[in-house]
C-alpha cells in the first residue's frame, strides 16, 4: 500500500507512544496516512481512506465476488478490533483505533480514525513527539517502528533510554508470547533487526545490557545521532538537572545561553508548564522575542478563556506563528 501524505511530519501523543497496541505493516501505513491528514487545531478528521483489495494486498486472481467480499469482511473486522490500551495507576482503558465501513458494491473499505482516538489526537499539541513521515514509512516492521518512536520521544533531551525487559515486552505486545521470555530470542528477533532497520535513521542506536547477576533485566538504547539543536547538558545546563521522565515540566534545556532565550524558556516552563518537547519545538522554530511578546500580551490583556487553559492558549498562538 502506498501512503498518501498530507504533512511531512506526524505528531504522536506521548501517552500513545507509551501505550500498548499491535498492527501489521499495512495497518500501520493506514494509521500513518490518517495521522498525516491531521492538522493541529482541527477537531475532526473529515477524510477517510478508501482501501481496495489491491491496497490491502489481498489475493484477487481467480477469486469470485463472494470470496473477495469475504476477505474484505474479515479485514474490516480486523481493523475494527485493533485497540490501543492505555493504563495508569488507577485506570485501564482500551480504545478502538479505526472506524472501518465496507462498501460491498465498490468492494472497498472506507477507514477513519475512531472518535476515541480523534479525541486523543486533539490533545497532542500539549504533549507530543514529532516524526518525519518518510522516515517512518521506510521502517519495515511494526516492532522497529515502535522502538523508533520510543527512542524518538527522548531524543531532544537525553542521549539514551533505559527500558526494562518487562516494560519492553509489554509495550511491544510480546508478553503473551513465551518464546520472548528468553532474552536471547528478544535480542535476536526484535532488538538486532531494529538496530539494523534504524541505522540509517536519526535514531540509530547502540545496545547495552543491564544485568542482575547473570540475567539481563534491562536494555540501554544509546543514541548514535543527536538532534542538531541539542548541546550536551553537562556543558551548557541552565536550569534544574535532567529529570527521570521525558514529560516532566521541570526538565532542563541544554541549549542557548543568551538572556532573551533563557527568559523565553523560563516563561514556558514556569508560567505555562510546557513539556521539554514543547520547549525544544518552539525555541527551534520561533524567535524567543515572539514567545515573550505573546506572554506579555496575555499578562496585560488577558483573553477570556472558556474552554482552554493559559497553556493551551499559548500553544495555539505559537502554532499560528509557526504556520
Amino acid at each position: 500500500m502506498e501512503i498518501v501524505k498530507h504533512n511531512t511530519t506526524i505528531s504522536h501523543a506521548n501517552s500513545f507512544i507509551e501505550g500498548v497496541y499491535d498492527m501489521n505493516l499495512i495497518e500501520l501505513r493506514i494509521f500513518l496516512s490518517l495521522l498525516s491528514k491531521h492538522k493541529r487545531g482541527v477537531n475532526v478528521f473529515k477524510e477517510a481512506i478508501p482501501l481496495t483489495l489491491k491496497d490491502l494486498e489481498l489475493p484477487i486472481a481467480k477469486s469470485t465476488f463472494s470470496e473477495q467480499l469475504s476477505r474484505l469482511k474479515k479485514t474490516t473486522d480486523r481493523l475494527s478490533d485493533i485497540k490501543f490500551k492505555f493504563e495508569t495507576d488507577s485506570t485501564y482503558q482500551p480504545l478502538h483505533i479505526f472506524t472501518p465501513v465496507l462498501d460491498k458494491d465498490k468492494k472497498a473499505i472506507s477507514v477513519k480514525l475512531s472518535l476515541e482516538i480523534q479525541e486523543l489526537v486533539n490533545i497532542w499539541t500539549n504533549n507530543f513527539t514529532e516524526a518525519d513521515v518518510e522516515t517512518l514509512m521506510q521502517i519495515p516492521t511494526f516492532t522497529s517502528y515502535r522502538i523508533y518512536m520510543l527512542l524518538k520521544q527522548y531524543q531532544t533531551w537525553k542521549s539514551e533510554r533505559v527500558i526494562t525487559l518487562d516494560d519492553l515486552r509489554d509495550m511491544l505486545k510480546l508478553s503473551d508470547q513465551k518464546s520472548y521470555e528468553v532474552y536471547g530470542n528478544l535480542k535476536n528477533r526484535i532488538l538486532k533487526p531494529a538496530q539494523e532497520h534504524l541505522k540509517s535513521t536519526d535514531m540509530s542506536f547502540e545496545l547495552k545490557e543491564i544485568k542482575s547477576g547473570k540475567a539481563v533485566r534491562a536494555v540501554v538504547f544509546k543514541f548514535k545521532k543527536k538532534d542538531k539543536r541539542v548541546i550536551e547538558v553537562k556543558q551548557a545546563e541552565l536550569f534544574s538537572p535532567t529529570p527521570e521522565e521525558p514529560n516532566s515540566t521541570v526538565a532542563s534545556t541544554p541549549v542557548l545561553t543568551d538572556k532573551t532565550t533563557a527568559n523565553a524558556i523560563r516563561i514556558m516552563r514556569e508560567r505555562y508548564e510546557f513539556t521539554q518537547a514543547q520547549i525544544d519545538r518552539y525555541i527551534s522554530k520561533l524567535k524567543p522575542t515572539v514567545i515573550t511578546k505573546l506572554h506579555n500580551s496575555f499578562q496585560t490583556n488577558p483573553p477570556v478563556l472558556t474552554k482552554s487553559t493559559p497553556s493551551e492558549w499559548l500553544v495555539s498562538k505559537l502554532e499560528e506563528k509557526i504556520k
